[in-house]
């Protein structure tokens, strides 16, 4: 079965937010004090997704910045924020 375009786009916006989020949780292992960490591979991730597939898979970063921001508890306009940082960075 062939994928149209833009279940295809959704398909790749989907990976790119998982792969983000879980790499964030491995991040979070090794967070100090509630999520200050040196060590931040999503960013990698992100950097390498832009580059390889385009600035329009820019919502598959910022999703899944934004689930790691919820997850580690910070109210939403903070998460809205940081995911919005994140998505800007690469």
């Amino acid at each position: 079965m062939k994928l149209t375009i833009i279940q295809q786009r959704l398909l790749i916006s989907s990976c790119i937010a998982i792969t983000y989020f879980l790499m964030a949780l491995v991040a979070l292992e090794f967070a100090t004090t509630n999520s200050v960490t040196i060590f931040w591979p999503s960013s990698g991730i992100a950097l390498a997704a832009l580059i390889r597939f385009g600035k329009r898979y820019a919502m598959g970063v910022f999703i899944g910045a934004l689930a790691a921001g919820v997850y580690v508890g910070h109210p939403l306009i903070t998460s809205l924020t940081i995911a919005l940082g994140n998505t800007l960075e690469p």
